[in-house]
């Protein structure tokens, strides 16, 4: 009978600490559950910034590609430009030397003849005022030409400057490019030309080697 008793309050006590386990274990349990939910959000957010970034990282390099390629544009069109213009200065300054000096022959034939019929005071006569309109005329289409020609010759030096910045510019751009072009192949294959090439130079060592030795 007492043996009976004492299993029995053995197992109430052992009974009483289950209970305390169990429910030391359910709270753990709850914890665990609250921070695995707190962990599935936490990696949902990060998931969801990490596309976001991803998303402005692509859209900022296409921006960046289009302002490359623009720049690039723009670069090979002033150049372009600037040619043109640097050769129609030329072709002015050439041209408009003929013509300032076919001007200007003609003004000095016409003075020359408005001095003889001074001289022979003729320069009263019809014939006379004729010839000083002519002249003053004559004088003025020079004046023009001058100034035109004259003008077209103090931009050349000006247009050249812009013409070799811009080149420069445009050749500089125009390296980097091929520079990247060449990186992002060269990234893309592994550089195996290069590594067939180192293969080849130490074969063909072994055979100057082979060939010294049996000589």
């Amino acid at each position: 009978m007492r043996e009976a008793v004492r299993k029995r309050k053995m197992f109430e006590k052992l009974k009483a600490e289950m209970k305390v386990i169990n429910a030391k274990a359910k709270a753990k349990k709850d914890e665990m559950k609250n921070i695995e939910q707190d962990m599935e959000k936490l990696e949902a957010s990060a998931g969801k910034m990490g596309r976001f970034f991803d998303k402005v990282k692509k859209q900022n390099a296409a921006k960046s590609k289009q302002r490359a390629v623009s720049a690039w544009k723009n670069a090979k069109d002033r150049v372009s430009s600037l040619k043109d213009k640097l050769a129609d200065a030329k072709d002015k300054v050439k041209g408009g030397a003929q013509i300032k000096a076919k001007a200007q022959k003609k003004l000095a034939d016409i003075e020359k003849e408005y001095k003889q019929l001074k001289k022979q005071d003729y320069h009263l006569t019809h014939q006379g005022f004729e010839c000083a309109r002519a002249m003053k005329n004559a004088k003025a289409d020079f004046d023009k030409v001058k100034n035109t020609v004259d003008n077209a010759g103090t931009n050349v030096p000006d247009l050249e400057e812009k013409y070799e910045a811009a080149k420069a510019k445009y050749e500089e751009m125009k390296a980097k490019r091929a520079d990247a072009k060449d990186q992002a192949e060269s990234k893309g294959k592994g550089k195996p030309a290069k590594q067939a090439s180192k293969g080849k130079v130490v074969k063909k060592g072994k055979a100057m080697k082979k060939k010294g030795g049996k000589a």
